[in-house]
């Protein structure tokens, strides 16, 4: 559940912290814009790879489980 939380961190961050503030124009500048782009992707798709990897590893915690009985009324309130 760590992994997951700082991986999503560091998504946010590299959304925000890069390409949403000041900091992108001298990268931009020094990389070039493609080469920004392309760092800028790799970095991202790295990071949704991981938070997905994060996702499948941490536990299932459920905080309520519906009792039988109510699937069945659910079902009954769908009928038209």
């Amino acid at each position: 559940m760590t992994a997951l939380i700082v991986t999503a961190l560091i998504w946010v961050g590299l959304h925000i912290g890069l390409a949403g503030t000041r900091l992108r124009d001298p990268v931009a500048r020094r990389l070039g814009d493609q080469g920004f782009r392309a760092l800028f992707s790799v970095l991202s798709l790295a990071a949704i790879f991981v938070l997905a990897r994060s996702y499948a590893a941490a536990p299932y915690r459920g905080l309520w489980v519906a009792p039988d009985w109510l699937r069945w009324l659910l079902v009954l309130a769908m009928l038209p």
